[in-house]
């Protein structure tokens, strides 16, 4: 009999923490659809994103939003230009502290009326999954840490257009591997300085392209202020030259871009002294010859020479702004590009 009775106590206990637990959840779940649901207002995003319900878990502390929409628009004319679409979109932490985003099943479908008409209202790539650490500082974020993983092209891509250019691609390009993006930026609000300590693109068994840069003088308050106004004003032009006014004070301190070679230098080599009839060799030694009219011939000759022959699989180009002029400083009176490198130092390597 006593186990009896204990038997039912266990029954009830869990029915009322199960009670509870669902309890706790659909508040969570309230709460939740509250925090996107202004998130979206305070961002002005109610014409941009949709999706279809929300979960709240308590333990995890997650919000999981499902099914996920994201309009992408063109800033100038507002017009739709493509969507963003995930299965669900996964928030770990508090967003308006340090937090956790995670993306699964991403889609990218193309709206652009200037793309190919073949190319519009397709599935132009999609990727496995992407997960940014997020921190932030002063309602702003100072530190940004991501990857994107999966990332595939959809073969309309390349079968738009075919023409010879096209064509040769293909030969080159190992079209269904997949892109991986890495991401690391810390912002400092006080200092205004950006640091992207790495931005890499890896196309794999193709190309891999990372950059790092380091920025001064970067108002982050004030570009994040403009910013909410011209999604309230886009089609406002003093708002629009309040940003670009932000953004040419800005000075690029130092960049450092490297090409990676995994592969498609060697085929597109290969392809193209086959169909000249000729041996690579000849092309390297063409290409190095045309430099001798570049302004960076002789800084770019050897590392040049280096990466063709695969004699390093790396191509890396140095911007060092000694002087730390800024963006306009840089613009002013240069008429080509030429003439805005001549106020900095580039360097050459492998």
């Amino acid at each position: 009999m006593k186990a009896i009775k204990f038997f039912l106590i266990l029954i009830i206990i869990g029915v009322l923490a199960a009670g509870g637990y669902y309890g706790a959840n659909l508040y969570a779940k309230n709460k939740a659809l509250k925090t996107i649901n202004k998130i979206i207002k305070d961002e002005h995003l109610e014409s941009l994103v949709d999706y279809d319900d929300v979960e709240a878990d308590i333990f995890s502390h997650t919000i999981t939003i499902k099914h996920v929409k994201f309009s992408i628009q063109n800033q100038m004319t507002a017009e739709d230009v493509g969507i963003i679409k995930c299965e669900n979109a996964v928030i770990d932490g508090s967003w308006n502290k340090d937090y956790r985003f995670r993306l699964n099943n991403i889609s990218f479908i193309n709206l652009n009326p200037q793309s190919p008409p073949k190319l519009i209202d397709k599935e132009i790539a999609k990727a496995a999954y992407a997960v940014f650490d997020i921190e932030k500082q002063q309602d702003i974020t100072s530190k940004f840490v991501g990857k994107i993983e999966g990332i595939r092209l959809s073969r309309l891509v390349f079968a738009v257009d075919q023409n010879k250019k096209t064509q040769a691609l293909q030969k080159v390009i190992k079209i269904n591997n997949p892109i991986s993006v890495n991401i690391n930026m810390i912002t400092d609000i006080n200092k205004k300085t950006v640091n992207i300590k790495n931005y890499e693109l890896n196309f794999h068994n193709n190309l891999g392209i990372a950059y790092s840069m380091y920025l001064k003088n970067v108002d982050a308050k004030g570009i994040n202020r403009i910013l909410k106004q011209v999604k309230q004003n886009q089609n406002n032009f003093m708002v629009l030259a309040n940003i670009m006014g932000k953004v040419m004070q800005i000075k690029p301190v130092f960049m450092k871009i490297t090409i990676k070679n995994e592969g498609v230098v060697d085929r597109m080599l290969a392809q193209e002294a086959k169909e000249k009839h000729t041996t690579k060799e000849i092309l390297i030694k063409k290409q190095l010859q045309n430099l001798k009219n570049s302004p960076f011939g002789d800084k770019l000759a050897k590392p040049l020479e280096n990466f063709l022959t695969s004699k390093s699989k790396k191509l890396v180009i140095k911007l060092i702004n000694k002087n730390k002029l800024s963006l306009g400083d840089l613009a002013m009176g240069s008429k080509n590009i030429t003439s805005i490198f001549s106020k900095i130092e580039i360097e050459f390597g492998n």
